[in-house]
């Protein structure tokens, strides 16, 4: 799919039709199962997939499918350990659109459990991101997410890591 040129006709469909939800949310998981596989990884970093997704998670911001494919692929390239991910997002305001995500979406257990897990990702992989997720209001939709999620040890445990780390 990537020989045939399948992420730069993604990416073009979502620079053609901005306001089109379908379309993002499409996009944003084709990019998603791109990301799935190491190999790949780089080439969606370098080809502008990542960036794609924020700006996906930016025009539609109510659509939860859409944020957690897009959040998906935050997370993915950041538990692999991609330190440019981590300043790629940090850069583009990754970390706004998560936490703009997890304050939208609260009774979502994916988006919460994946937002955690990127801001606790981006704290330990970039330290230069952690005042600006402050700033953001990270520390809030952490504390939201185990106020409203406190009985998903997997969501709790993942805002505590985030917290702690920032």
């Amino acid at each position: 799919i990537l020989a045939v040129g399948g992420l730069e006709r993604a990416i073009s469909a979502m620079e053609y039709f901005p306001d089109s939800c379908n379309i993002l949310e499409a996009a944003c998981q084709f990019i998603a199962s791109l990301v799935s596989d190491k190999a790949t990884m780089d080439i969606v970093v370098a080809g502008g997939g990542l960036d794609a997704a924020i700006f996906a998670m930016y025009k539609a911001r109510n659509n939860s499918s859409l944020q957690f494919h897009a959040i998906h692929i935050i997370r993915v390239l950041l538990e692999e350990g991609m330190s440019r991910a981590a300043m790629h997002i940090a850069s583009a305001g990754g970390y706004e659109e998560v936490i703009s995500a997890m304050t939208i979406h609260t009774s979502n257990k994916e988006i919460q459990l994946e937002g955690c897990m990127i801001l606790w990702l981006l704290g330990d992989h970039y330290h230069g991101c952690r005042q600006q997720i402050i700033l953001a209001h990270g520390l809030m939709v952490l504390s939201e997410a185990i106020r409203i999620h406190g009985n998903d040890m997997d969501i709790a445990r993942s805002a505590k890591m985030a917290m702690a780390m920032l």
